[in-house]
């Protein structure tokens, strides 16, 4: 299975966007050279943190790409069942 995910922001909102993101980060505490994931990596301060934080910083960045306008798409591909008949 190979998954590919883009996130496309208005020119007009990248600005902000990325200020927002800043806002967000220092709000929960995060380190400047950690690396935001939807799941951490094992030992990143992420990983360490409480259910609670991690809920916090989801909503925060989603109502936030909410508000930006910003859209995702995801592409998968199962290559197992690419050239199977159903």
């Amino acid at each position: 299975m190979l998954a590919l995910g883009a996130v496309i922001v208005p020119e007009e909102h990248v600005a902000r966007y990325a200020a927002d993101l800043v806002s967000i980060r220092a709000k929960c505490g995060i380190p400047a050279g950690e690396e935001i994931k939807w799941k951490a990596p094992k030992g990143s301060f992420l990983a360490g943190v409480g259910a609670d934080l991690i809920t916090s910083l989801r909503r925060s960045m989603l109502e936030t790409a909410l508000e930006r306008q910003v859209i995702t798409v995801v592409v998968m591909v199962d290559h197992a069942a690419a050239y199977t008949s159903y």
